[in-house]
């Protein structure tokens, strides 16, 4: 486990994450459903199965207290296979600068790796107006303000994908893509996946930037 940046915040890196990784590949091969389904993603996505959700919680909720903190039982929300599709040029200013998955300190992303290095990992920042690494309910609307008022001054990023620091944020921790490793984080910190300048969108989930992303609910047994 490492803790990145002044905050501090944990994150884990699993290699040998999966058993059988090729399967997993496989499956994404063989879904018939990927579609754009939220306008801040930058390409396409399909459900992962419950049985993967199922093995990735036996798997982490032994770690969970230890690296997270009290809560000690996981509960899945969400899980995906996902390609990143869109080409630089086409994306939208959300895309062009770090995010947060939400302010709730309970909920623990898991990344997934099925891809090869060269498509890019993940990186983690700091808002440089504010010094904020982590979103949270009492720093959201404050970061938000800032944001708006960057960009006021400064104009929207021009198209493209992050890929470490800009005038507006600094990396404060890099980690690259591997196959069937796995990130673990709070969906809090501000990240971003490290998508290189020369990037060819690929919809091909054998030979395509794709992960399986997962998040779960941190949550007092009992």
């Amino acid at each position: 486990m490492e803790r990145i940046g002044k905050a501090g915040a944990p994150v884990l890196v699993i290699d040998d994450f999966h058993p059988d990784p090729e399967s997993l590949v496989e499956q994404a091969a063989s879904q018939p459903g990927y579609a754009a389904t939220s306008k801040y993603y930058p390409g396409v996505r399909a459900r992962g199965t419950l049985e993967y959700v199922r093995g990735v919680r036996q798997q982490l909720r032994v770690l969970f207290p230890d690296v997270f903190g009290a809560p000690n039982d996981v509960v899945p929300t969400e899980c995906n296979f996902s390609l990143v599709t869109l080409p630089a040029e086409e994306t939208i200013p959300f895309q062009r600068i770090p995010h947060f998955d939400g302010t709730d300190m309970h909920t623990i992303a898991v990344l997934h790796y099925l891809c090869e290095p060269r498509h890019g990992g993940t990186a983690f920042y700091r808002h440089r107006r504010t010094g904020y690494e982590v979103i949270a309910p009492g720093n959201v609307g404050q970061y938000r303000q800032a944001v708006d008022e960057d960009i006021r001054r400064s104009g929207l990023p021009a198209p493209g994908y992050v890929n470490g620091s800009s005038d507006l944020f600094e990396c404060i921790a890099s980690f690259d893509a591997a196959f069937n490793r796995a990130l673990v984080y709070r969906g809090t910190s501000l990240h971003s996946g490290s998508i290189p300048a020369d990037f060819v969108p690929d919809a091909n989930p054998r030979t395509g930037r794709l992960t399986l992303n997962s998040f779960f609910q941190l949550q007092t047994a009992g």
